[in-house]
């Protein structure tokens, strides 16, 4: 049995350091109050109530139900066509589905919520500005909304342990049937992990990243910005190499055997190999 700490200390009238229940509910909300709680709590570890974590955790649940019920208040379909962007957020999502899957498995309850909410919502964020140019064509803003109801779904549903009464009030604005309660625990679905979309898009993230630190430190204004990318042939060698990782297969000489299956590939003798090892490496 563990105990409950005010900010880092123990609650005693001595200390006026106590707030009763139902004035802590008052207070912050229910659900805040129950992630607020939740988010210090692991096995073998007193939760650590603070009342700044429970205004934040307040914040973040507004904005949580809000940026949702904008979404559920859209139109969707499942016919649509996404692209690179679009299967890069669905490929994250499946990670933070086996992030939260493994750390419930293991009651680390801190590690799950910190996958379902903050690191998902940091990439939704990312997704969001990079959307946001085009959103509004139609078939761009079909296959945004598409994405963005899988995401909010998904999410409902790992967030329902720790804030019930928000997620049911999602799921059932969402059209769902009965409670989210009783929907299921989310699973990974393997066929929408795309580690070439993940790993292109992180070159881009790092791309803007880095154009915009030279623009700080400059004070310039460019009007356009050139990009000079590697040779096609070393991106068919470099995507080979993650195929392999994600099997379990990598190694210098099956990379070499796999790339020279491709006939402008096997055209470059002299010059995979040495790219190859230096990928592995």
């Amino acid at each position: 049995n563990g105990s409950v700490l005010m900010e880092g200390q123990k609650m005693s009238k001595s200390l006026k350091n106590i707030i009763p229940l139902a004035q802590a509910i008052d207070r912050f909300g229910t659900d805040p109050l129950r992630l607020s709680l939740m988010i210090t709590a692991e096995p073998l570890k007193d939760a650590d109530f603070s009342t700044e974590l429970a205004k934040s955790m307040a914040d973040n649940l507004e904005r949580f139900y809000n940026g949702a019920m904008e979404i559920v208040k859209a139109p969707t379909t499942d016919d649509v066509e996404l692209n690179g962007i679009d299967r890069w957020m669905l490929s994250r999502l499946q990670g933070y589905i086996r992030e939260a899957n493994e750390a419930m498995t293991e009651m680390k309850v801190r590690k799950t919520i910190h996958a379902a909410l903050y690191n998902l919502n940091q990439d939704l964020d990312w997704y969001r500005r990079r959307v946001e140019a085009y959103r509004d064509r139609g078939d761009r803003r079909r296959a945004v909304q598409h994405v963005l109801r899988k995401v909010t779904e998904a999410q409902v549903r790992l967030l329902t342990p720790f804030t019930p009464h928000i997620c049911e009030e999602i799921w059932e604005a969402m059209g769902n049937e009965g409670f989210v309660a009783f929907a299921g625990w989310p699973e990974p679905d393997e066929e929408l992990v795309r580690l070439d979309s993940e790993e292109l898009e992180s070159v881009i993230r790092a791309s803007i990243e880095d154009v915009q630190k030279i623009v700080n430190v400059t004070g310039i204004k460019p009007g356009n910005v050139h990009f000079y990318t590697a040779d096609g042939w070393k991106w068919k060698v470099y995507l080979k190499a993650l195929e392999l990782s994600e099997a379990g297969k990598l190694d210098i000489g099956t990379l070499i055997r796999e790339s020279f299956k491709d006939d402008e590939l096997k055209a470059r003798q002299r010059e995979v190999p040495a790219y190859a090892r230096g990928v592995v490496e």
